[in-house]
């Protein structure tokens, strides 16, 4: 339940001044997001009904929003790379729910502007950063640990949807 409260509120904020269309999609997405970064969270894997939703929600919003179709087009070559990259390296380099989750985060941000989808990565990275060090300071890190990407893919969005 907190993953709709905490998706509703992200829809809310992250869509101050933007075009209804959007503001009619950012509901379902974020719900979808958050709850797939949730569970990613908990469980180190991701819901691949849930990350195809958010891609379907993302890609219809694209097609009603005053946006130019050409970042839509860099954000499905992004994911697409992604998706390719994750296979090829048997998910080795990044796994495939991830690509997933990425493609549809892409879309949602590329169908705005491309760099925002840079921006996403970006915050994405910082945030995965910063979560690798407080786990090394509170209970320690291995070399073979790792760490969900997921909810940081989904911080990343949420932050350039409100700051970008």
């Amino acid at each position: 339940m907190s993953f709709l409260l905490t998706g509703l509120l992200l829809a809310a904020l992250a869509t101050l001044g933007v075009p209804m269309p959007r503001l009619l999609f950012a509901t379902p997405f974020y719900i979808a997001v958050v709850a797939n970064a949730r569970h990613d969270f908990l469980t180190s894997t991701l819901r691949v009904a849930w990350s195809n939703a958010a891609i379907i929600i993302a890609l219809i919003s694209a097609t009603v929003n005053p946006f130019p179709l050409s970042g839509l087009a860099w954000g499905i070559g992004l994911a697409a790379g992604v998706g390719v990259t994750s296979f090829l390296s048997g998910g080795r380099l990044i796994g495939m729910g991830d690509a997933r989750l990425l493609a549809a985060l892409a879309v949602w941000q590329g169908s705005v502007a491309p760099e925002r989808v840079w921006w996403t990565i970006c915050i994405a990275l910082f945030v995965q950063v910063v979560a690798l060090a407080v786990k090394a300071i509170t209970s320690g890190v291995r070399f073979t640990d790792t760490l969900p990407f997921g909810p940081a893919l989904v911080a990343g969005c949420a932050c350039t949807d409100l700051f970008a």
